[in-house]
């Protein structure tokens, strides 16, 4: 006795006939792939499943429909569609791309070949053949003020077919909109480029243009960002509309409004992305930015102690950024550490390190010294007296760290002279008489005038 296969039992044995095929093909190709040298591994097919459909109607097209593969122009393997939309079929090689043809249709999806591989690829084409067509016609008004161009290009169309659509303005005109006979459904009729969806008969698209006034993009402050004209034109037409966006220079800075002059009517002026509608004469636009960091001023204590510098370089900061900064002593000087009026610093004590911004301008200051060998000691001095430790040694140097390291004159004095102090100093501290002369008629007078104006600079 046989029995009867029902339709719905058909659909089924197709269906775990087509997943045991490519299962068996997987298998097959990873034991294959597990035993054998790459260079003796076979190629196996590469298996595709999945439905196949239209755009216009979108609906899975007729039981039985013909769908073939092709590599290059060799066509590789054949199926029918079944009562559910679905297809399968075995690929074999060598690879390429490929694509496939349902009822002769070349489909809009492709894949590259690959040996064993199991895709799911579902395919679609824009109608069955001898589906309607319709033609689009392009059109501008007035008559040389632009062109309309059909960016899809495959006229005729079948009723359902999205196509692209961009018009470009001529010289001193501007695009207004988009108008159809018979009416269509733009994605939006007042943007140059577009879309529509294509009716059941022949359509006529035109983009009209009129007189164009020319429209300036601004921003403030100068360097806080980019106010942009989407489109592009630079010149619109009265009633267009004109799409803007406004874009910050950096972290730094934020966008607050969008302002003109005279003024024209945004969608939303607080918006970066946002349109106005075009006045019949030339418009400035302006984005408006503000700043949402702050300054960092590095400098060095005394200024020729030596150079300060911080990276990355920028002219704000934000709070909580983190900043490297550096101190390099000037010769004849030492690092001695950094102070700073808000924020954080990593390590004071040490001539790199770092700095994290507070929510505020902040100064920061490296402190350096005299060296050991460069200045805490007076040279000429020493060797006139025979001594570091005399008496009027200590005034001078009181006086060079009160007054002279205080100012710029002053600590480029005491850096010049301890760069010729040295030799001098040796020569004076191998002679008795020129220790005397110096002392007497040079060093002391100076301590005297030094000591007795103390009150002065000492306040």
């Amino acid at each position: 006795m046989i029995e009867q296969t029902s339709g719905n039992d058909l659909r089924r044995w197709r269906a775990g006939w087509l997943a045991g095929a490519l299962g068996l093909l997987l298998a097959l190709a990873l034991v294959a792939g597990s035993i054998l040298p790459a260079y003796a591994q076979p190629q196996m097919p590469h298996g595709f499943a999945g439905t196949v459909s239209t755009i216009t109607p979108p609906q899975l097209v007729p039981a039985g429909t013909l769908v073939e593969a092709f590599v290059g122009a060799a066509k590789r393997a054949e199926a029918t569609v079944d009562a559910e939309g679905q297809y399968g079929m075995l690929v074999p090689g060598p690879g390429g791309t490929v694509t496939f043809r349902v009822a002769g249709v070349l489909a809009q999806q492709s894949i590259t070949w690959a040996s064993g591989e199991i895709d799911t690829l579902d395919l679609t084409i824009a109608a069955m053949p001898g589906a309607p067509q319709y033609g689009v016609t392009m059109a501008v008004a007035p008559a040389g003020a632009g062109t309309a161009t059909d960016l899809t290009g495959a006229s005729p169309y079948a009723a359902g077919v999205q196509i692209d659509i961009k018009a470009v303005p001529a010289t001193g005109y501007g695009f207004v909109n988009w108008t159809a006979s018979p009416a269509v459904v733009f994605a939006d009729a007042n943007a140059g480029q577009t879309s529509f969806t294509m009716p059941a008969g022949d359509v006529t698209i035109t983009a009209n243009f009129d007189d164009a006034y020319t429209v300036t993009m601004a921003v403030s402050p100068a360097g806080g960002g980019q106010a942009i004209d989407v489109q592009g034109y630079g010149e619109y037409a009265e009633g267009a509309q004109v799409s803007i966006k406004a874009q910050p220079s950096s972290a730094v800075y934020e966008f607050v409004n969008w302002t003109a002059s005279p003024a024209v009517v945004f969608a939303n002026a607080s918006a970066a992305e946002t349109t106005f509608t075009m006045i019949g004469e030339p418009v400035t636009v302006t984005a408006s930015f503000k700043s949402s960091g702050h300054t960092l001023t590095l400098q060095a204590s005394p200024i020729v102690g030596g150079t300060v510098t911080a990276a990355p370089v920028q002219e704000l900061y934000q709070a909580g950024g983190v900043v490297t900064i550096q101190a390099v002593p000037a010769s004849g000087y030492q690092f001695s550490h950094w102070t700073a009026g808000g924020g954080t610093l990593g390590n004071p004590n040490v001539a790199l390190t770092t700095f994290a911004m507070p929510a505020a301008d902040v100064s920061v200051f490296a402190t350096f010294t005299l060296s050991q060998t460069g200045g805490s000691v007076c040279f000429i001095a020493t060797a006139a007296y025979g001594s570091s430790s005399a008496e009027q040694i200590d005034v001078l140097r009181e006086f060079r760290d009160e007054v002279l390291l205080n100012s710029i004159p002053g600590s480029r004095f005491v850096a010049l002279y301890y760069r010729i102090s040295p030799p001098i100093a040796e020569v004076i501290s191998e002679n008795s008489f020129l220790k005397t002369i110096v002392r007497e008629l040079l060093i002391d007078p100076v301590v005297w005038m030094v000591d007795a104006t103390g009150d002065v600079w000492r306040d």
